[in-house]
């Protein structure tokens, strides 16, 4: 039996998940954001080309896969799209602000798509977007208000939480091809947007199993802003 999506009632309520720290190992390291030029798309529109990179203080204690095997089995692509350990709701693409939006692309091939925010920046404003087949991104305007960066007090912060639905995964083995089971990966955080400087903090928990009444996940990144430039 396929694993059904749970109610989005329950998943907002996952939000307080976030000020309970996930058992085991940390890392710590820099994260850095960068805007790197211009480029036509082949559909003739035109985006700002943001990278991302990431330099650990210390090496980790083990190795770390810039997804864990189940997701690089369910949507390669997307594995390879991303910077390894790249927190889900900030990273690297190709992104644009339009009238109504601010989306991106982004994947192996650049073939899926991405939205951080709308225009209505209500609180309790949702809206849903289709990145790629059945991956799914929910998203929750929760808050506005002031974030202290560790340098200086950011005032009307919009505060974002994301729901990321990645499908229907069947679990095999390597003797039988037929699916034992299935699993319903979810990735969920916040990211703090602040007008004339962007995201200035994001907080993600990764692979969680939709099934999971408590909704843990397996890793959780939280990033901080230092510094940027205007």
């Amino acid at each position: 039996m396929c694993p059904h999506f749970p109610p989005m009632d329950e998943l907002w309520s996952a939000y307080s998940n976030l000020n309970t720290p996930l058992w085991g190992l940390q890392w710590r390291g820099s994260y850095h954001l960068r805007f790197d030029g211009d480029v036509e798309f082949h559909s003739g529109d035109w985006y700002q080309v943001l990278t991302d990179s990431i330099h650990w203080d210390i090496v980790p204690l083990r190795d770390r896969e810039a997804h864990p095997p189940i997701l690089n089995s369910a949507a390669p692509d997307f594995a390879r799209g991303r910077n390894e350990g790249s927190p889900s709701f900030l990273h690297g693409m190709l992104w644009r602000v339009t009238d109504g939006a601010i989306e991106g692309i982004f994947g192996d091939d650049f073939f899926m798509g991405w939205k951080w925010l709308e225009s209505d920046f209500s609180v309790g404003h949702e809206f849903l977007f289709q990145i790629h087949d059945d991956f799914n991104l929910h998203s929750r305007v929760m808050g506005l208000g002031t974030h202290w960066t560790g340098s200086e007090l950011v005032r009307d912060v919009v505060q974002v939480f994301y729901v990321w639905d990645l499908g229907v995964v069947g679990l095999r083995t390597i003797e039988d091809p037929d699916p034992i089971g299935y699993f319903r990966p979810l990735d969920y955080g916040v990211v703090y947007f602040a007008p004339g400087i962007g995201p200035v903090y994001s907080h993600s928990r990764h692979m969680v199993n939709a099934a999971d009444p408590d909704l843990t996940g397996i890793e959780d990144i939280e990033v901080l802003l230092y510094t940027h430039g205007k």
